[in-house]
């Protein structure tokens, strides 16, 4: 059976939110029974509700960064820190619920696409952008359309060209970290997609509080992308100077 690698970013800071958690990860594995997943939890809140086991199963590997939440920071940490099964990733937030067989319409779309994302059927709060889709594969670099920031799926390979530290740049530590890989995958001309037939609820921020995703990111984000085409020019240069030595 098929594994994919999972990193879910949890607040459980309440019994209630620690219950979300647990049912986002039951959603994924009861309504996708085609695939094996290896979960990874970064619970970013120390209490006697982040501290349990997820379901009491010692194979999901939670990890407590005990650090002041940054989601970049904490992804970064995920990723280097859990085991690797799959040549996939998938990012979640805990505020979602996987529909049937959602992660096999999602997986459909490798490898002709490299970043993959589920459609939300109520996607109200973020301009509503995706119910126009009725089904198939989107094409597109829009973040909270094309990409959903609450959850996709990464093929690894992608790491090879944008390097971990870069795609989860330490700059955004909330908001605009959609953006930021939809800038990337755009400028390196890295095909990414919705797939309207994979449906996964956001319940859209019922845990984190509004002061982990602060606006006085947004001039951060133009600045990181006169920063990223510098830091290609000087990648280019070095390269073609290595090459003609």
């Amino acid at each position: 059976m098929n594994c994919i690698d999972v990193m879910f970013l949890s607040h459980s800071k309440t019994e209630k939110l620690y219950s979300m958690t647990k049912g986002a990860i039951r959603s994924l594995i009861d309504n996708n029974t085609d695939y094996n997943f290896n979960i990874c939890v970064i619970q970013t809140c120390n209490n006697k509700f982040g501290d349990k086991h997820y379901f009491d199963d010692e194979s999901i590997q939670v990890i407590h960064p005990n650090k002041k939440f940054h989601y970049n920071n904490f992804l970064r940490l995920g990723y280097k820190t859990m085991k690797h099964t799959s040549d996939y990733i998938m990012t979640c937030n805990d505020d979602i619920y996987f529909h049937k067989n959602s992660i096999n319409e999602l997986m459909k779309g490798f490898p002709k696409y490299t970043i993959c994302s589920p459609k939300n059927p109520d996607s109200k709060f973020d301009g509503d952008l995706q119910s126009k889709y009725k089904t198939g594969f989107i094409e597109g670099y829009n973040t909270s359309e094309h990409l959903s920031g609450f959850c996709h799926i990464v093929n690894k390979d992608i790491f090879n060209k944008i390097p971990i530290d870069i795609f989860w740049h330490k700059k955004f530590g909330g908001y605009f970290q959609d953006d930021w890989i939809a800038f990337l995958v755009k400028v390196n001309k890295i095909p990414i997609c919705l797939c309207a037939d994979s449906l996964v609820d956001h319940f859209e921020r019922l845990s984190w509080p509004n002061n982990y995703f602060s606006m006085r990111q947004k001039p951060i984000l133009d600045l990181m992308k006169i920063w990223y085409y510098f830091y290609r020019l000087k990648k280019f240069f070095r390269v073609s100077s290595g090459s003609n030595s």
